[in-house]
C-alpha cells in the first residue's frame, strides 16, 4: 500500500512541476484569497468595535442631554415652587399690615372702656377692658415680628430668582405708633393697681393666661408689652432701612452660576459630537482604504493570471 501512495505522490508532485505555470497562480490566487479573508474578518472585527465605541458615545450624549433636560425641568420646579413661596410670603405680609390699625384701634378702644370703668369704680369690667387692650397690643406685636420674619425670608428667596415679584416692604414697615398706646395703658394700669380696690382683683388675674403666644400671662404681658413692642418696631425699621440693592445684584451671582453649569454641559455634548464625527469620518476613511486596497489585490492577481493563463494554452497548441 505504501508504494502506491509513493506513487500517488510522486505523479501529483511530477504535476505540479510539469505545470507550475498553471498551479502557480492558483496557489497564489489561494494564499490572496485567504489573506484577502482574514483582513476582511481583522476589518469587521475592528468595525464592530469602534461601532460599540460610537454607540457608547451615543449613549453618553443622550444621558448628558437628558441630564440637561432633568436639571432644567428641576430649576423650573424650584423656580416656579420658590415664587409661590414669596407671592404667599407678600400676600401674609399685606394682610399683617391690614391689620395692625385694627389691633391699636381696638387697644385704644379698649383702653377707653377701662378709663370709665375705672371712673365708675367697676373692678372685674376694669381689667376686662385692660386684658383686652393687651391682648390686642400683643396681636400686634406678633404680627410686626412675623413681617420681619417673612421679610427675611423674601431675601433669602431672591437671590435664586432673576426677576421675583416685587413688594413695597417699606410701606409694609410703615407701622402704626403702638408705642404711644403701650404707653398709656402702662398708665391706666398703674392707676388700678395704686387703687387698693382694684389692686385686689388684678392679683387674682394676673396669672391669667392670655391667647398670645410669647406671653405666660396677664401680668407679664403688661409689664413686658411696652417693651416688645419697642423692639419689634425697632427691629423691623432696622431690616427694610436699606432697600437700596437691585434683585438682579443680589441674585446675580446664583444666577450666573446656573448658566456655567449649562454651559459645561453643553460643551461636553458639543464634545462628545465632535467625537462621534471624527470616529464616522476615521472608519469611513478606513472603510475605503480597504475598498482600494482590496480592489488593487484583485487587480495584480488578474494581471498575474491571465498572461500565464494564455501561455500554458499557447503551450498545449504547440
Amino acid at each position: 500500500m505504501w508504494v502506491v501512495g509513493a506513487i500517488i505522490a510522486y505523479i501529483i508532485i511530477a504535476s505540479i512541476f510539469v505545470f507550475w505555470k498553471i498551479t502557480l497562480p492558483i496557489f497564489i490566487l489561494c494564499i490572496m484569497f485567504f489573506l484577502t479573508i482574514k483582513q476582511k474578518k481583522a476589518f469587521e472585527n475592528e468595525r464592530e468595535e469602534k461601532k460599540k465605541k460610537q454607540e457608547e458615545i451615543l449613549l453618553e450624549e443622550k444621558n448628558a442631554q437628558e441630564r440637561v433636560r432633568q436639571e432644567i425641568a428641576t430649576r423650573e420646579l424650584h423656580k416656579k415652587e420658590r415664587e409661590q413661596r414669596i407671592g404667599k410670603l407678600i400676600t401674609n405680609s399685606q394682610l399683617l399690615s391690614q391689620n395692625l390699625s385694627e389691633r391699636i384701634v381696638s387697644a385704644r378702644k379698649a383702653m377707653d372702656t377701662a378709663e370709665r370703668e375705672y371712673q365708675d369704680g367697676a373692678f372685674a369690667p376694669f381689667w376686662d377692658a385692660v386684658e383686652l387692650a393687651v391682648t390686642s397690643l400683643a396681636h400686634f406685636d406678633t404680627g410686626v415680628r412675623q413681617i420681619g420674619k417673612n421679610y427675611s425670608e423674601y431675601q433669602t428667596e431672591i437671590k435664586q430668582l432673576e426677576s421675583p415679584p416685587v413688594f413695597d416692604w417699606k410701606k409694609a414697615a410703615d407701622v402704626p405708633d403702638a408705642i404711644t398706646t403701650a404707653n398709656r395703658l402702662q398708665k391706666i394700669v398703674r392707676a388700678g393697681q395704686r387703687n387698693f380696690q382694684f389692686a385686689v382683683i388684678y392679683e387674682q388675674r394676673k396669672t391669667n393666661q392670655i391667647l398670645v403666644a410669647g406671653f405666660a400671662g396677664l401680668g407679664q404681658a403688661l409689664s413686658q408689652i411696652a417693651y416688645r413692642i419697642s423692639e419689634s418696631t425697632g427691629l423691623l425699621s432696622a431690616a427694610v432701612a436699606d432697600l437700596s440693592f437691585t434683585v438682579s445684584d443680589t441674585s446675580a451671582q446664583a444666577i450666573e452660576a446656573d448658566r456655567e453649569n449649562a454651559r459645561a454641559i453643553m460643551e461636553s455634548i458639543k464634545v462628545i459630537r465632535r467625537q462621534t464625527k471624527a470616529e464616522a469620518e476615521a472608519e469611513a476613511e478606513a472603510r475605503r482604504e480597504y475598498e482600494r486596497r482590496e480592489l488593487e489585490m484583485l487587480d495584480n492577481i488578474q494581471r498575474r493570471r491571465v498572461p500565464s493563463l494564455l501561455g500554458a494554452k499557447a503551450a498545449s497548441n504547440d
